[in-house]
């Protein structure tokens, strides 16, 4: 009777449990969904949070990171018939800090690394289907691509020029995803290096975070106010760097529910599904009030 209870609670955000069952979790966080029904008798609003990186059509290339125009237009319009609609961080901020009400069934669609194909595959999808979506962005990235002509959707970033792009449709938040911190080697991502003290970490995150800031501050005319965090990964130190830096809200990659409270904390740990190209088959499943891909 208890599991039958929670099957029925679920089903009022049935795409959150078609990502737990495509990503093969279910079983393993049953106990997590117990909790989140739980959760929903409070004042806890669910807000799932789905992650892409590239949207680009090449079958060769497609991986966790990386699902075609199709899939994510499909994905696009099964959100929609669901009833979902698609805010901004910015958006989850304002009803935390001041109270501003959300939709009925918020949902956040975000994309990492700031791809070109961001822009061209994309936005025409969510234009299609009035939707916003949140793509934070690289700096250094961004930097170097600004300074050619290399437009190859397979791999080339925004430009800054082209960042402002997306700002001026109305229908994209820019986020921060370092300057040049995203990277594996001696350190990953912005983590802390063990070794490392706490007031040689604080400086180059601080410098890092900032550098990307005050570029798209003067260069695009935005100033982000959430950021992604590298690989998911972070370090304790780092969230008061991150305040000081003036933002208010993080994505982590940990892919379980959102229970959105009037806790500003909470902010900066919102947890993302990420959006694999194999679970295609499964994501649409009838499980749980999902309905069949045709």
């Amino acid at each position: 009777m208890y599991l039958s209870k929670i099957v029925k609670r679920i089903k009022a955000i049935g795409i959150c449990v078609g990502l737990f069952l495509a990503a093969g979790l279910f079983a393993k966080n049953l106990c997590n969904l117990a909790v989140l029904v739980s959760n929903m008798e409070g004042t806890g609003v669910p807000v799932p949070i789905l992650m892409y990186h590239s949207v680009y059509s090449y079958a060769k290339r497609s991986s966790d990171y990386i699902v075609s125009p199709e899939l994510f237009r499909q994905d696009m319009k099964f959100i929609k018939e669901k009833g979902y609609t698609t805010v901004f961080i910015f958006d989850l901020i304002a009803y935390v800090k001041e109270d501003t009400p959300l939709p009925d069934k918020p949902i956040v669609i975000t994309l990492d690394d700031g791809y070109l194909n961001n822009l061209v595959n994309v936005l025409p999808i969510l234009e299609e289907f009035d939707m916003k979506a949140v793509v934070s962005v690289i700096g250094a990235n961004s930097q170097g691509f600004s300074q050619v002509e290399d437009k190859n959707l397979s791999y080339a970033h925004l430009s800054l020029n082209e960042i402002k792009m997306l700002v001026d449709y109305g229908r994209v938040e820019i986020g921060n995803h370092t300057y040049d911190l995203h990277k594996i080697g001696e350190r990953k991502g912005c983590m802390k290096r063990s070794w490392e003290s706490t007031h040689q970490y604080t400086a180059l995150l601080k410098e890092d975070l900032l550098k990307l800031k005050n570029t798209l501050e003067k260069q695009v005319g935005i100033t982000p106010t959430v950021f992604a965090y590298p690989y998911g990964s972070i370090s304790e130190e780092s969230f008061a760097i991150m305040k000081e830096c003036g933002f208010e809200a993080g994505l982590t990659c940990r892919g379980t529910f959102n229970i959105l409270t009037k806790d500003p904390e909470g902010l900066y740990h919102l947890r993302r599904f990420n959006r694999p190209t194999a679970v295609y088959s499964r994501l649409y499943e009838g499980h749980f009030g999902l309905r069949k891909s045709p």
